[in-house]
Order: structure tokens, then sequence, then C-alpha cells
């Protein structure tokens, strides 16, 4: 028989003895090996000098993960709800909900019933990340849309480029033609009816971007936006879609074993 451990709630003043349960980094910087690359991340260095607006939901993250072990007991069953995760942390419910979708994305936690979830741990995460990039790769041709998206953003700048000499004395006409560029389709209709998919499944087309992208893998949010949502999005919509992919890179970057760095 499994034994399930509840968590939350757990007020933070209540003592600053940690119980057994909180696993804690014993230095800001961690080195891990995952997928034979070797990352190196420092709290510093993974936010800069972002604000803590900006930054919060990835606060929120680690301060969530921080009460769960890395890797758990076969025998053993964590669990969680969101409601008592708002309380204990005093965050906003949908920013919890935001990460609880992303974490359920990569396979760390499991939904086993409304507002209640199960750590997974992060033993899983290397099959599961190997498993993204074959479903990327093989099933969704996820490679063949990078490659029109980012033909398409060529083609627009090959153009407004030439608008731009042509009617460099009339602003007016010039932006415009670049409003029309910016929110005119492109080749990828079947992505067409991508603009209102789940944020889990975003989250999972996410990563397979960045699985699947050519080295050094430095992808745009603006570029991840088009490639998951497609290219037929107003110019209101695509920097919609580029702020929620920010928040889902801050819940990545802000993991105990990040794979992507900011």
């Amino acid at each position: 028989m499994k034994k399930t451990i509840q968590i939350f709630p757990r007020t933070e003043s209540s003592s600053n003895q940690e119980p057994p349960f909180f696993k804690k980094k014993n230095s800001s910087n961690t080195t891990i090996f995952l997928l034979d690359k070797k990352i190196n991340m420092s709290k510093n260095k993974r936010y800069g000098g972002a604000s803590r607006k900006t930054r919060s939901i990835g606060l929120t993250c680690e301060r969530i993960c921080s009460r769960f072990p890395l890797f758990i007991e076969s025998k053993e069953s964590w669990e969680v709800s969101v409601d008592s995760v708002v309380r204990t942390l005093n965050a906003s419910k949908g920013s919890v909900y935001e990460i609880f979708h992303v974490l359920e994305g990569i396979l760390v936690v499991s939904k086993i019933g409304t507002k209640v979830y199960r750590w997974n741990g992060f033993q899983p995460l290397r099959t599961v990340l190997s498993f993204l990039q074959v479903i990327g790769r093989d099933c969704m041709g996820l490679e063949a849309r990078m490659r029109r998206v980012k033909q398409h953003e060529l083609s627009n700048l090959v153009e407004r480029s030439k608008v731009k000499i042509i009617t460099d004395a009339d602003e007016e006409v010039e932006d415009a033609i670049d409003r029309s560029f910016l929110s005119s389709g492109g080749d990828d209709s079947s992505n067409d009816a991508n603009g209102n998919i789940h944020i889990l499944e975003a989250c999972q087309q996410f990563v397979m971007i960045f699985l699947l992208a050519p080295d050094p893998k430095v992808i745009t949010l603006e570029y991840a936006a088009k490639i998951i949502y497609g290219t037929n999005l107003s110019v209101q919509g695509v920097q919609s879609r580029t702020r929620r992919l920010c928040d889902m890179a801050n819940v990545l970057t802000s993991l105990p074993i990040p794979f992507i760095e900011k």
C-alpha cells in the first residue's frame, strides 16, 4: 500500500525549521546533466534584471517545487491541492493553475481529481523529453511547421524591406503596409485552428520546439507562438500568445532541474 503524503497547508511563518519532506538546495548554483547537455544555472543568471512582476510566477513555482523531493520512493504518493497552495503561499489561483498545467505537460505532476494533483517527481523527465521529441518529429511534423514559419517570417522581412525603400518618404503608407504584413496569413494553413489550444498542449509543443530546433537552440517567444498557434493571428493575438509563452518559460526555467535557459 502506498503512503499518501499531503504537503500543504503549512504556513511559512510557523517555523524556521523545515519539515523532513522539505528538499532544499544548499547552493544557488546547480549543475545538471540532462539529455547529454550540461547546463550551469544560478538564480541571478536565470532571472537577470527581470522585474518582480515578471518573475513572480517563476518564484511561485520554485516555492512549490521546493516542498517536494526531486525523486520519490515507489511506495509513496505525494498529493497537493490547488486551493491549499493558493492559501498557503498567498499566490494567485490563475498562476498556480498555470504552473500545474506546465508541470502536468512534462509529467512532473498528474491530475487525479478536481483541483488535486499527484507529484511524480523528476525521475521520468528524461523519458518524457525523449517521448515529446519523437512525437513532435514523427507524429506532428513540427520540424516542417518550424521551417514554414521561418520562411514566412523571412519573406515578410524581405517584403517589408522593399516597401520601406519604395515608400520611405511616406511613413503613413509604410506603417499601414507593415501592419498588413504582420497580421496576414502564412503558408501554415493546417495550424489555423490552434489559436485556442489548451495550455497543457501548448506547453508540450513549446518544449518540442526546443528539442527539435538546431543548435544553438535559441528561440524567440514570438517565433514559438507562431509555430504553436499559427501565423494567421492579429498583432494583438501574437502579443497575447507570446505573453502566455513567457509565463510558461518562467515556470520551466525555475524548475530545480531546468532544461531551458532564459
